[in-house]
């Protein structure tokens, strides 16, 4: 959890230029099987998503959990210039991590914000069909539970 909260804030490395150590913390924090939120907070009071066996914190719950919220700032500020991150998170292929990109991006699709039509496409042409293949049964719906 403490990582996720790091995530939050830009930073490089200064062994390669150019590599960004909070993208790389979303990717592999994004990857767990279970919801990452305090254990302090009230279980009861988010729906879990079966997802293959892994509980995930549902769309209609938004965002609860502080890696999902790391993602949601980082699709504002730097949306536009994530096309190489999406591609490496598609292939990793992990469906923790597709769907915790799909809650992050499905709020920002919603808000009114200008960024939200760049999020849509984002759902319709990248994380959807990836999370598609990954979970074949899976249906998925913006704003509903899953």
């Amino acid at each position: 959890m403490i990582l996720s909260h790091l995530a939050r804030f830009p930073f490089e490395t200064s062994l390669e230029e150019g590599l960004r150590l909070d993208h790389l913390i979303l990717a592999e924090v994004g990857q767990c099987a279970q919801a990452l939120i305090s254990p302090a907070d009230d279980a009861q009071a988010y729906e879990p998503v079966d997802l293959e066996g892994m509980q995930l914190v549902s769309i209609g719950n938004g965002i609860i959990e502080p890696i999902t919220a790391a993602m949601y700032e980082l699709f504002l500020d730097e949306g536009d210039d994530l096309d190489s991150w999406f591609a490496d998170v598609v292939e990793i292929g992990s469906a923790p991590l597709l769907h915790r990109i799909l809650v992050a991006l499905d709020a920002i699709s919603v808000s009114g914000l200008k960024q939200g039509p760049w999020a849509r496409d984002k759902l319709e042409t990248v994380i959807i069909p990836a999370l598609s293949t990954l979970c074949p049964d899976l249906d998925i719906r913006m704003g509903s539970k899953l």
